[in-house]
């Protein structure tokens, strides 16, 4: 946190970072023939990132980032990435 002072309001800087690899797997077994064979699954990489602000006590900042790609073990589906980014305002009316 990083503590920011503005007209007798306190504020913050938050922020958060999440990394996932994840990695998923379909096998056939064929224990007679002593054969495994992939049938399915795919290596997803993802980024998470958001940053909120209080600029006072109605108003709220954030700004975020998140980023997903998935790349496939076999070659029946096609490899996809995800990007989305923004900035959102939050005004609230009650205190």
């Amino acid at each position: 946190r990083l503590p920011f002072s503005k007209t007798g309001t306190k504020s913050d800087l938050d922020t958060r970072i999440d990394f996932v690899v994840r990695k998923n797997n379909t096998i056939i077994r064929k224990i007679v023939e002593e054969v495994n064979q992939l049938t399915a699954g795919m290596r997803i990489f993802s980024i998470k990132f958001t940053a909120d602000y209080r600029v006072s006590k109605t108003l709220n900042i954030r700004a975020f980032y998140d980023y997903v790609a998935n790349s496939p073990y076999i070659s029946t589906t096609f490899p996809t990435s995800n990007t989305n980014a923004g900035i959102q305002l939050r005004f609230t009316l009650s205190q």
